[in-house]
């Protein structure tokens, strides 16, 4: 039997290859329309407007795969989690891989719009200190797109370097651009560094526990009701991550049904297929 760990891990790795969701309207960052750098993006705009599949340009990851494979045998996640995607996790701003993965395309796609917005594109020198440059271009661009959310005013001393500890800690901090601080519209990030998206329905992993008094002769005394999370009976007798992985598929089937208009044996193949990757096992 799977732990929660092992469900949350194989949800985020599972999520950082996006699948096609039909064609896209493509929006560019004003900065980017007659930049040079655009040619590197052509072939994966061309996916993108036409819909197909675009797992190809994302990174090949083989370090995060190795660690994946490795925790999934062991269940030590520890190498794992620091390898993983925080500013997607965070904002949902994917990067793919361009020009002999010597350039990184930054895109935002939502799902609800249908369009994928082209926030950047930069060498690919390991410096991921760049979350405010990202959000500054969002913000300045399309602040209305319901990408990003104002929370409070003001000025902010934080660094890239600082914002990049605070991803690596779980922390949604929010940024400041001229005097905004905002937050993603419907994101967020855990603390175990994984992301959840309210729009899509990738909602955190959900706990709900009663605590006991273990010196108590009554086993029904409750010491102190403790809500990890919400959203699962504590007297389920199924474990609650069985539980929320039943839920999250549930959502995605209704969403996909929505988008494409598919036949009940293409979702039942699609949940299969899913299904075996989380857990690799055919599921009946």
């Amino acid at each position: 039997m799977g732990t929660l760990s092992d469900y949350v891990y194989h949800r985020d790795f599972v999520g950082r290859i996006p699948f096609a969701i039909g064609p896209l309207t493509v929006r560019l960052a004003a900065h980017l329309e007659q930049d040079p750098l655009l040619v590197h993006a052509e072939p994966i705009l061309s996916v993108l407007s036409k819909g197909q599949d675009f797992s190809s340009h994302v990174s090949p990851m083989k370090a995060v795969r190795a660690a994946f494979k490795k925790a999934t045998r062991n269940g030590d996640w520890s190498r794992y989690s620091r390898m993983m995607d925080l500013l997607l996790n965070k904002w949902g701003v994917f990067h793919f891989h361009a020009d002999n993965s010597r350039k990184l395309v930054f895109v935002y796609l939502c799902v609800r719009s249908s369009t994928a917005y082209l926030v950047d594109i930069r060498g690919h020198d390991g410096n991921w200190k760049l979350e405010r440059h990202l959000i500054s271009i969002i913000a300045e661009n399309w602040p209305d797109a319901g990408i990003l959310r104002e929370v409070a005013r003001g000025s902010s001393c934080l660094t890239e370097a600082d914002l990049l500890e605070a991803r690596r800690r779980g922390l949604n901090m929010p940024i400041e651009v001229h005097g905004r601080f905002y937050l993603p519209s419907s994101r967020g990030l855990m603390m175990d560094g994984s992301g959840y998206d309210s729009h899509t329905g990738i909602v955190p992993v959900v706990v709900t526990a009663k605590r006991f008094d273990p010196t108590s002769t009554d086993e029904e005394a409750v010491k102190s009701p403790q809500v990890m999370m919400v959203g699962v009976d504590p007297d389920d007798p199924r474990p609650p991550w069985i539980v929320g992985a039943a839920q999250a598929g549930a959502l995605a089937a209704q969403r996909r049904e929505a988008m494409t208009g598919s036949s009940a044996q293409e979702r039942e193949a699609r949940l299969r297929h899913a299904a075996h990757m989380l857990f690799g096992k055919n599921v009946r």
